[in-house]
């Protein structure tokens, strides 16, 4: 079991991760961007046109702790 939750865990990482890098080069003004803000915001959800460092702030955070109990 414990096994099978970890394993689970780290394809969940990946994609997490993926999806992070994928927001962070668009916010950056990445080629393959929506041009459209109204697009960026269909698919970044409200407040994607704040700074990265806004946006993603908790993931800079060394304090934030995740609790997976």
């Amino acid at each position: 079991m414990l096994g099978e939750l970890t394993k689970l865990w780290q394809e969940l990482k990946s994609e997490i991760e993926n999806t992070i890098e994928q927001a962070h080069n668009i916010l950056q003004g990445d080629q393959a961007a929506p041009p459209d803000l109204e697009l960026r915001r269909q698919y970044l959800g409200p407040g994607c046109d704040k700074p990265h460092e806004e946006r993603f702030f908790i993931l800079d955070n060394a304090d934030a702790t995740v609790n997976l109990n």
